[in-house]
């Protein structure tokens, strides 16, 4: 071993927290534009696609449509009963159960629809918050998985 070479395990415990600081150094990034894609089940999804990327719960259309799923019910209610406590309380409750019947069931999207239903926001979060998050989160996974070969991330619908 050299001495710019890492222990086989101190790599595995850094790639993963590397990966996580690149995913969020790009929501961070598209927050300065303007962008609100800087929030706690963001941090969550990318926890997820750091740490266990070849988990279910990393897929591709599990993270995508969960948040579609969770997110059009709590949007629905904030429209229909305004945000508050309960309504964070209904929209995180209805997420789950929905995502689940669609099974695409990730938790940090019940936290953003828990979070939408407590703080409210408008539709336009969906393409203006949600949608750029994900695509950022996604395209670090899929370079990181090209890039780093301890990493097996990979696009999978």
């Amino acid at each position: 071993m050299t001495a710019v070479e890492a222990p086989v395990g101190v790599s595995r415990l850094l790639v993963p927290g590397a990966i996580a600081t690149a995913m969020l150094a790009a929501l961070a990034g598209l927050e300065l534009l303007g962008l609100p894609t800087f929030a706690i089940p963001f941090v969550a999804t990318a926890t997820i696609l750091a740490t266990a990327p070849g988990s279910p719960l990393a897929r591709t259309r599990t993270v995508v449509l969960a948040y579609g799923l969770s997110l059009v019910v709590a949007l629905a209610i904030v429209d229909t009963w305004g945000s508050s406590t309960a309504a964070a309380v209904v929209a995180a409750g209805l997420a789950v159960l929905v995502t689940a019947v669609a099974r695409v069931s990730h938790p940090p999207a019940a936290a953003g629809a828990a979070m939408v239903g407590l703080q409210g926001t408008e539709w336009v979060f969906l393409l203006g918050g949600v949608l750029p998050a994900l695509a950022a989160l996604l395209a670090v996974a899929v370079v990181a998985g090209v890039l780093v070969r301890s990493y097996p991330y990979r696009l999978h619908w």
